[in-house]
Order: C-alpha cells, then structure tokens, then sequence
C-alpha cells in the first residue's frame, strides 16, 4: 500500500507550535524582549526538527533553518552591543604625583648642577639647585581645564609681556579651551622680541614651543606641549646658560612624559 501523506502531521505539529507560544512565558508581561525572542524561537526550531524528521527533504536541499538563524541573531546582537558599550566607557582616572613625571638626576641635567629632590606644590614639583638654591626647575602635566588654564595664563604673562594683541588671542583660546590654539597663538607674537627666542618643537603632541628670555645674569625659559585634552610642560628659572643647551635637555623629557602619561588622570594637589 502506498504511504499516507504526512501533510496532516506537519499541520498538526504546527498547530502545536503556535499554542505553545501563546502560552509561553514570553507572552507574560514579566518576560524580556530577548528571552520571549529566544523562547519563541527554540519553539519553532523543535517544531521544524519534528517536522523535517516526519517527512524529510531530499538531501540536497538541507540547509540552516531560519528558526536556527532567529536564535543566534539576537545573541550576537546583544553580545556585540554589550562588547561596543563597554569599550566606549573610560576607565577611572589615575591620580598623578606630579614628581613622578621626571626624576631628580633629569632635573640635574636641566640645572647642570645637582638639583634637590622635587617638592610637590598645588599641582606642580619644584626642583631646585642643592647648592645656592637660586634656580628651580617647575614640572607639570594636566588635565583639569582649571589646571591647564592656571599654566597657559601663567607662561603667557611673562612670555608675551608687552604683546598685548597675541595675549588677548590666548586668553580667547584658554576660555573656549582650545589648548592647542593657545600654544599656537604663542608662537605666533612676533620673532625678535628684545631678548627672546621662541621655537616650535616638532614631533610633540598636538603643538609645541621652548621661549627662553634673557633677563641680565638670570633666565627664564618655558617648555609647553598641548593635546586637546592634556598639557604638559616646564617653568625654568636659571642662571646665565646657553639656551639651547636646555632645550635639549628638555625634549627627551617632553617625549618621555608624554609617553607614560595615563589616557585618563588627576594631579595630586591640583585645582
């Protein structure tokens, strides 16, 4: 005799699944969207292998089943979302001893005498010479708006001393906090001013300047390295040198403190 159909099988087992689903708990108004989803869809992936078994297709049409494709959808979903969250959130920040940035023989270097050990103040660490104690050597880095805005202002009211214009650009830049026009705006007063030199550094952060002012038997020299989001630098006051000799003292400094900066900090005892 020939076989029945199996039609009716089919039918009925179909039937089954979807009153099965009217009554999952996915239906209730406890469920969540993912777990009524994956209920419904291991329902209707047994009632597919039930009705595959009953009345199988030939071999070469086999493929996945929809059924088995709802199911991994919503996961991999969820899991990426999850794994994209997760990412994007910033890790707590790490709060910085500003006299870890450099160490006391790199002071030294910048002196050319022996220097102190640093004394951290308001943010900053002081180095000065162990003997006469007549030059110091300041160190900073930050990332506190309140911070940044403190050191800027501070260099730019000896850096800029009768360069009303440039210092009016700067202070414009600090109050949008556009660290990195600050710094350029620096660099643009004018060249030549009596006893000055200001140079850009290449190869620092986002911009980058070394000034130097000559100041009779005395000196101040200033180092500024500005990202968008940090500034890091040096406040020099020194005896007679050669200028040059500090700022190549300083750049290796610059570019080491740079590079073991944490993505996210505070400073002890900064603003």
């Amino acid at each position: 005799m020939p076989n029945k159909p199996r039609r009716p099988i089919a039918a009925a087992l179909l039937m089954l699944m979807a009153a099965a689903l009217a009554c999952s708990p996915a239906a209730g108004a406890t469920a969540t969207p993912l777990v009524a989803l994956t209920q419904a869809a291991a329902t209707i992936t047994a009632a597919a292998n039930i009705v595959a078994t009953s009345n199988p297709a030939p071999a070469s049409a086999a493929s996945p089943t929809p059924a088995a494709s709802a199911t991994r959808a919503p996961t991999q979903a969820v899991t990426a979302t999850a794994e994209t969250a997760a990412s994007a959130t910033p890790g707590p920040a790490t709060a910085l001893d500003p006299c870890t940035l450099i160490t006391t023989a790199d002071a030294t270097t910048i002196l050319g005498a022996p220097a102190t050990d640093g004394v951290a103040n308001i943010g900053y660490c002081n180095y000065q010479d162990a003997g006469a104690k007549s030059e110091t050597v300041r160190v900073f880095a930050f990332q506190s708006p309140a911070s940044i805005t403190g050191a800027i202002l501070n260099d730019t009211s000896e850096l800029l001393i009768g360069d009303t214009a440039a210092t009016a650009k700067v202070n414009a830049d600090v109050n949008s906090r556009d660290w990195v026009a600050a710094v350029n705006d620096m660099l643009a007063s004018p060249v030549g001013m009596p006893n000055r030199t200001l140079v850009k550094l290449d190869g620092l952060g986002d911009t980058a300047l070394f000034a130097h002012l000559a100041l009779g038997g005395r000196r101040l020299a200033f180092a500024l390295v500005a990202k968008k989001d940090v500034v890091i630098g040096f406040t020099m006051a020194l005896v007679a040198g050669d200028a040059a000799a500090t700022q190549k003292a300083v750049v290796p400094l610059l570019q080491g403190i740079l590079a073991k900066l944490p993505p996210s900090f505070t400073v002890n005892g900064a603003p």
